[in-house]
């Protein structure tokens, strides 16, 4: 899996591939606004090859804020924001990319995914492999029947947090687990009751002090 730690082969870093994909999945403004008098949504002036960062500022958030873009501990909720939520993520920031997961030309795959969801998680989330999940079986992880919809990575790393335009759904792309409590503090929908619909959040919170491997300082 390649990673932006690697370089092209004229040397050049590929940040800039992952540029040509936070271009139009973010939410932003160019640097510099108006633009001679007009305002505009999307880096104007900016083109494959050179540095996103010289044209285009993504939207600012304030911990604590509820905005037109973001819920208050910072996951995005509105869409066309992937690179927002991503870029704060520790998938990010160990180097995965974009392309590590989705192919831009297109596969038979949901959202353009180069293998199915489950699939790519694995190749580097197998049960006790060192970047975890810490446990023996999926099914130790996840609580739910492997093979089952909450044995999904996704359900949980990923969740459906919002509709948008017409029926389509807002996945959170920070990779972090979105608990109960956060729904109470910030009103963020977390995975549990979500699909448990006719669940409370204070029964799916005592639900995950149960595990064994959870710790309850990990639920907040």
């Amino acid at each position: 899996m390649r990673s932006l730690k690697d370089r092209g082969s004229d040397g050049r870093d590929l940040t800039e591939v992952e540029d040509t994909c936070i271009e139009c999945h973010s939410q932003g403004r160019p640097l510099t606004i108006p633009i001679e008098g007009k305002y505009y949504d999307w880096p104007v002036g900016y083109r494959v090859g050179l540095r996103l960062q010289d044209f285009w500022k993504l939207e600012d958030h304030t911990l604590g804020v509820t905005s037109f873009t973001h819920f208050p501990e910072g996951t995005a909720h509105k869409n066309r924001m992937q690179g927002n939520d991503f870029v704060q993520s520790v998938m990010y920031r160990r180097g995965i990319a974009c392309f590590s997961c989705h192919d831009a030309h297109g596969t038979d795959n949901y959202a353009q995914l180069r293998k199915p969801a489950d699939k790519i998680c694995l190749d580097c989330h197998a049960p006790l492999s060192p970047n975890g999940p810490r446990t023996a079986t999926l099914e130790e992880h996840t609580h739910h029947e492997d093979g089952s919809a909450g044995s999904q990575c996704i359900a949980c790393h990923m969740p459906q947090i919002e509709t948008t335009i017409a029926d389509v759904r807002v996945h959170a792309h920070t990779f972090k687990f979105v608990t109960p409590e956060m729904t109470e503090k910030y009103g963020i929908a977390n995975p549990c009751t979500s699909c448990y619909t006719d669940k409370s959040t204070s029964w799916a919170t005592e639900a995950l002090r149960q595990w064994p491997e959870r710790s309850p300082w990990r639920l907040e």
